[in-house]
């Protein structure tokens, strides 16, 4: 059976164009899209990515909180094999005035929960890729989305590596900082282009096909023992 990889996020999961007015990149520009043709044909990647997701305040569009709808998603899609989730930049918008602990604290809750959750429903817990997003750039005061962010959201953005190591380290997931492999667009400060995209792919098909050359039997395993306690 083929390695099921949920990957869980904002827009920059989604694939949303730099200044693009709502427009998507197609499929295979997007970040999940270049992974899928990395991994092959023995992996599904399932895109799971929001425009405008948190981790949980939303203000009035609750229907955006990560943490209200993952596990709907995670129950939708298993089994699951490996959950990428990279949420947080959303978080930093001034409206919330949040800083990057608490923004980690909310995010620890889907990593133990996606855990926890999925331990109960398919009887194995999916291994958990964690992604620091790649930070805000400071264009992003002068863009269009100028009036959501300000300079103390790039600050924070810039922070969120280190708590989310940390979190990865508490509860055995790998860890990715994509700010040290993708930068987003100068054009809206939020959002990455093409290219990017295709770093990002690259950087996390590193840490997913190493994890599962270390553990070849893992999946096969593990959908077994969900079908003989299904």
């Amino acid at each position: 059976m083929k390695k099921r990889i949920l990957c869980y996020g904002d827009s920059n999961t989604y694939g949303y164009v730099p200044a693009g007015k709502g427009r998507r990149y197609a499929e295979d520009v997007r970040w999940t899209g270049h992974l899928s043709s990395l991994l092959g044909k023995g992996y599904t990647v399932i895109e799971e990515g929001l425009p405008g997701r948190t981790a949980d305040l939303c203000g009035e569009y609750p229907w955006k909180e990560g943490i209200s709808y993952f596990k709907a998603s995670l129950s939708t899609h298993r089994p699951i094999d490996m959950a990428v989730i990279m949420l947080g930049t959303n978080d930093t918008k001034r409206s919330f005035q949040r800083g990057a602990e608490g923004i980690a604290e909310t995010v620890e809750i889907i990593v133990r929960e996606t855990k926890e959750f999925l331990e109960e429903k398919q009887n194995y817990a999916p291994k958990i890729l964690l992604v620091s997003p790649a930070w805000l750039d400071e264009a992003v005061i002068t863009g269009p989305f100028g009036g959501d962010f300000d300079m103390r959201s790039v600050k924070v953005s810039r922070e969120l590596a280190k708590p989310y190591q940390a979190i990865a380290q508490k509860y055995d997931c790998l860890f990715l900082d994509a700010a040290q492999y993708a930068a987003v667009s100068r054009t809206d400060g939020v959002h990455l282009e093409g290219q990017g995209h295709k770093n990002l792919a690259e950087a996390v098909y590193s840490v997913i096909s190493e994890w599962y050359a270390a553990h070849p039997d893992e999946t096969d395993q593990s959908h077994m023992a969900m079908i003989e306690n299904s």
